[in-house]
């Protein structure tokens, strides 16, 4: 696990690199490297995991004309170094990243297909034009993994292109204006997390998932080609056994064991940690080191779960309990971890910092089991919502249909649950889909209420880069159209949620302890099998997560396969109303100059005092709050 930059194009470029580099140290206090070949600059921060001693970066090529810098792990590295040596390749490390280097070599643009695993990584090659090495004619390849776990971001002007891990460290350049980028703030307002492709940065974009980016010079003219190499399988025609499911989640965890320094799991009381902590240490034929977090709140707290699982699985088991004293002192730490601010990242951060003071440098965690096996709420929600479609017409010319839904306690669920109920029913959401009324933050009327009229006016101009996030989600909810009910909103959830949400969290917080977190249900196996699947097989009622829990009988406890699903929260809902209260209000009372031209402060406060007043729940608040506190740090 690694942080990367790279500068092309700047005269400065050797000093740009460093001051990025030095920006991602804590992705890669193990060693750093260059690679210095003007108009091109690479640089590289390396936590070591695989091949502690050759395998610092860059590395070349026998003959020096290709080099790498790699973040991310290759789960099936050993298998494609056997079939390049067989081809006639001869490697000098026994890491991972050469043989990416080499699968170019020998695939060329067709090398991330042949990967398995997470990673973002960066390719120079010197072309040979009639046999001779000319610094006119090189390329370099940008690619990222197929579902998003690894971060690249990247910013192009006039000058050249910047490049890196981190949107911070294209910041450290120097080069990047520090100005808000107001269209990945209304994604945040919108969603809880800035959506891809934006950033809260404005000129910096997030490199899609399973996409590579192709820079070339020729005579020193600059092309840039962007290319999608993988989409997921069209067709849901696979029927499988549990025992069939069984070998594909073996595989999924096995293949992501290997490491040569400690290793472990975090552990919820949920059924998707539990079977990696099962699997796991029956491919490894040892008990693995598990991490829990508990809380003094028993509605939330997942110790007693936890621990049975544990014990059924004959693990080493450790936890520890998180309070508001707690989230009081080491808050600003947290918040100066956020590489883009987020509503739910702080877990990770605490899990993260756990795991790595107990001596772990990887871990493995359980996104993306409800995502595939349809363990969320969203699968039974958004089917619902679209059946009430039909009323839509008529609601829409009921001027007082949103009081008739918000107003009146005979609906179930939370004033906000109500809220968005009745923005859906009535065309109050950022885009018209019930996606945005189970997964959104603040409803469009909310939003314009909260934005001021510069704000607005940029949202609504004709080119705007909101419009980039649109097409984005237009494309993915056209992909997800062509499954089944269960299938389409595991896509939408991979590809949305999971993506903008989870991983990023997953990635920057426990970077920001040097701990790699590795995904096994994100494994690309795994997603094309499962998403093959027909519904039929994923849901049941009365029970949640079928196809998984029924492959898993005798691997974990029955209390544990058979409970209800939780979320993995923190009880921010009573510490923003205990002593953290203080803290978050002087938020908004001292709002950023950086957001004041864009936030009403007047209508923010408000949405502080709706809390006070038990009138919307802790994520509305909590939010502005992370987005001042990261625009302060970061943009002020």
């Amino acid at each position: 696990m690694c942080g990367i930059c790279g500068v092309i194009g700047y005269p400065n470029g050797g000093q740009l690199i460093r001051q990025m580099a030095a920006a991602m140290f804590h992705r890669g206090p193990d060693s750093g490297g260059y690679l210095e070949r003007p108009p091109v600059w690479l640089g590289i921060r390396r936590l070591r995991i695989v091949d502690l001693y050759t395998g610092d970066q860059p590395i070349w090529n026998g003959d020096g004309t290709t080099a790498i810098v790699f973040n991310g792990e290759i789960y099936n590295y050993r298998a494609l170094r056997q079939e390049l040596e067989e081809i006639g390749y001869r490697f000098r490390t026994s890491s991972d990243t050469e043989v990416v280097l080499y699968a170019y070599e020998q695939w060329k643009l067709d090398c991330p297909k042949h990967l398995q695993g997470m990673f973002a990584f960066a390719i120079y090659d010197q072309c040979a034009e009639n046999g001779e090495i000319s610094p006119e004619n090189w390329r370099l390849l940008l690619a990222r993994d197929r579902l998003g776990i690894k971060p690249l971001y990247w910013q192009r002007n006039d000058q050249g292109l910047l490049f890196a891990s981190e949107v911070r460290a294209v910041l450290a350049s120097g080069k990047v204006p520090r100005r808000i980028c107001v269209e990945g703030m209304y994604t945040y307002l919108a969603m809880g997390s800035v959506q891809e492709p934006l950033t809260l940065v404005e000129g910096v974009h997030s490199l899609p998932p399973a996409a590579y980016l192709l820079v070339e010079s020729q005579r020193n003219l600059l092309t840039f080609r962007q290319h999608r190499y993988w989409t997921p399988p069209q067709k849901q025609d696979l029927i499988p056994d549990l025992e069939e499911v069984r070998s594909w989640l073996v595989d999924a965890v096995g293949s992501h064991l290997n490491s040569d320094v400690p290793l472990g799991t975090f552990l919820s009381g949920g059924v998707d940690s539990g079977t990696i902590l099962a699997l796991g240490s029956r491919s490894l034929q040892h008990p693995m080191q598990a991490f829990t977090l508990g809380f003094n709140n028993p509605e939330l707290d997942e110790r007693d779960v936890a621990s049975r699982t544990a014990r059924y699985c004959h693990v080493d088991y450790r936890h520890q309990v998180i309070r508001d004293v707690d989230i009081l002192i080491d808050m600003p730490q947290a918040l100066a971890s956020m590489d883009q601010p987020t509503l739910d990242g702080i877990n990770s951060w605490y899990v993260s910092r756990e795991a790595r003071r107990a001596g772990l440098t990887v871990a493995l965690s359980g996104v993306g089991g409800d995502e595939l096996f349809a363990g969320y709420p969203s699968f039974y929600q958004i089917p619902l919502l679209k059946r009430c479609t039909r009323l839509l017409p008529h609601l829409k010319r009921f001027t007082g249909a949103f009081a008739f839904f918000t107003r009146w306690n005979w609906l179930p669920g939370s004033a906000d649950a109500r809220r968005k109920l009745a923005a859906y029913l009535t065309g109050d959401l950022p885009m018209p889909h019930p996606y945005f009324a189970v997964r959104g933050l603040l409803t469009q009327t909310q939003l314009d209420n909260l934005l001021t009229p510069s704000a607005k006016e940029l949202l609504t101009s004709e080119k705007n880069a909101l419009q980039d996030w649109q097409r984005t989600f237009v494309e993915q909810l056209n992909f997800a159209a062509q499954y089944d009910e269960v299938g389409e909103i595991s896509w939408l959830e991979l590809s949305q949620y999971m993506l903008s949400t989870l991983l990023r969290d997953i990635d920057m917080m426990s970077m920001a302890h040097s701990l790699e977190v590795r995904v096994p249900f994100v494994d690309h196996f795994l997603v094309e099998r499962v998403l093959r699947v027909p519904q039929i097989y994923k849901r049941a009622a009365n029970e949640t997560k079928p196809l998984l829990t029924r492959s898993l009988q005798g691997i974990l406890p029955p209390e544990v396969t058979h409970s209800k699903k939780r979320t993995f929260t923190f009880p921010f809902q009573f510490w923003l109303n205990g002593e953290l209260a203080q803290e978050v209000e002087k938020s908004f009372v001292e709002l950023s100059d950086v957001l004041h031209p864009w936030i009403r402060a007047r209508q923010a406060k408000e949405i502080w005092l709706d809390f006070r007043q038990g009138h919307t729940n802790w994520t509305r608040p909590w939010s502005i709050y992370v987005l001042n506190a990261w625009a302060k740090a970061n943009l002020g």
